[in-house]
């Protein structure tokens, strides 16, 4: 009775085996032989390299516009750094590491970054390059390597290293081209020179001239053609464009070259300082220039001119300046700065200095403003005051700076510390055609020097006195 339904649920048993699919090739494939196990998942793309240079370029641009909680926004709570500058090695966590850059971000600075190479992996990237910083005072150049890694859905900087460092001179203001730019003397004997460099070529002083005109005595000595530099010996019979604030005032050419020094006409009826050997002598060759004598074409009005370029090249873009006391607004930024805080200071402490006085405003003086409409990145504003007694107290200061006017905000292009006076720009112009713009006195050229505009080429040297 019992083996019918045993022999029943055999059979159901096998027809339900027999009923039953097998997994799928594709399955055994996938990893999935009816198991119930997970598939493995998806490996993750690397981090896109168009993200790691987005961060790169934040990170420049916020050193480069002094933005510290900008720079300081990218920078992982775990990060650590190694600070290389010159022969000094430093390392700090995240919280030194801003300690130390800050100070930096309260002063004009240049940051360069070349030569990038960017890797990533899915869970980091890394960016090496060629490092060029600078300050007012100083300068390095250097390889760098950033790590960075995703942060809440960010990349931010975990790692910074400066792997190399060599320090420059950041206070070397690159020269101009003689063919875009020279200033210009006119002499008593009415003749004009165009100062080419210093030194001069050392010659004797076999027919040398003198001659006097405002309080200056200058001193020159013609060249054979033969003594005049290999580099400028086609400058000779050639046209030459000279210019004042405005523009192109004449035309001239180049009649020969001389030696050329001038100085003040001595206080003292000292025969022989008023010599040309005592004025060569009195300047000194490092302050001795190799000069173009220029003869006007014929019926042109020289006069008032007092820089020069050679003819044919490309036409420069001349914005004059506008001369008026400073605005509240600028006065606030000029007596905000390290150096007129430290002429306040010694002019307190001298006898000079009454309680309630600015240095500035000592003995009559002024600070002087002008204003460049139309610069490249919006006006530009040049503020300087020179003022001393040379009484009792002895007491003498000067100080300047340039500002540029940048979305509402004053921002500074000199060095905050720039000592003594410096005479006035009257024009603006890129003169050497690379897309920054230089400031010219009559006397005097402002060139960017890494990150700030600083006196460049003048034909007033320190030891322009003859004593």
């Amino acid at each position: 009775m019992l083996a019918k339904p045993f022999l029943f649920l055999i059979a159901l048993t096998a027809l339900a085996a027999c009923s039953s699919p097998e997994p799928s090739r594709k399955q055994y494939e996938a990893g999935n032989s009816g198991s119930g196990a997970a598939p493995a998942p998806a490996p993750r793309p690397p981090i896109a390299q168009a993200d790691a240079q987005a961060l790169l370029d934040k990170w420049v641009a916020a050193q480069n516009t002094g933005n510290f909680a900008a720079y300081g926004e990218l920078y992982a709570v775990d990060f650590f750094g190694t600070k290389r500058s010159g022969k000094r090695f430093e390392q700090f966590a995240r919280e030194g590491w801003l300690a130390d850059r800050a100070p930096k971000f309260a002063h004009p600075l240049k940051l360069v970054a070349t030569e990038v190479a960017i890797t990533t992996t899915a869970d980091l990237a890394t960016i090496r390059f060629v490092q060029d910083w600078s300050s007012a005072s100083f300068r390095d150049i250097g390889s760098k390597e950033l790590t960075l890694r995703p942060v809440d859905g960010k990349l931010q900087i975990t790692r910074e290293e400066m792997l190399d460092s060599k320090v420059v001179d950041a206070k070397a203001v690159p020269p101009l081209l003689p063919e875009d730019f020279r200033f210009v003397v006119h002499a008593a004997n009415a003749r004009s020179y165009l100062l080419l460099r210093t030194p001069a070529p050392r010659v004797a002083l076999t027919n040398a001239q003198v001659s006097r005109e405002e309080g200056l005595v200058v001193a020159t000595q013609p060249l054979q053609p033969q003594q005049v530099p290999a580099e400028f010996q086609d400058w000779i019979a050639k046209p030459i464009q000279l210019f004042n604030e405005f523009g192109l005032k004449c035309r001239a050419t180049v009649y020969g070259a001389a030696v050329f020094a001038r100085g003040i006409y001595p206080m003292m009826d000292d025969p022989n300082a008023q010599t040309a050997y005592g004025v060569f002598n009195s300047v000194g060759p490092t302050a001795t220039w190799l000069a173009l004598e220029l003869r006007p074409d014929r019926g042109a009005d020289c006069s008032g001119s007092f820089w020069a370029r050679r003819d044919g090249r490309p036409a420069p873009v001349i914005v004059t300046g506008a001369k008026s006391r400073p605005s509240v607004e600028l006065d606030r930024a000029f007596s905000s700065t390290r150096r007129w805080k430290q002429n306040q200071w010694d002019f307190k402490k001298s006898e000079a200095g009454p309680t309630a006085q600015r240095w500035d405003l000592f003995g009559g003086g002024n600070a002087e403003m002008v204003t460049f409409s139309g610069t490249a990145g919006g006006n530009t504003y040049w503020v300087g005051a020179a003022v001393g007694d040379w009484g009792d107290s002895g007491w003498i200061g000067g100080h300047w700076g340039l500002w540029q006017k940048v979305d509402a905000t004053l921002k500074i292009l000199s060095d905050d510390n720039a000592k003594g006076a410096s005479p006035a720009p009257l024009f603006a112009s890129d003169l050497d055609g690379d897309g920054i713009v230089e400031f010219v006195s009559s006397e005097m050229v402002y060139r960017q020097t890494g990150p700030v505009w600083q006196p460049g080429l003048s034909i007033t040297p320190p030891n322009f006195w003859v004593e």
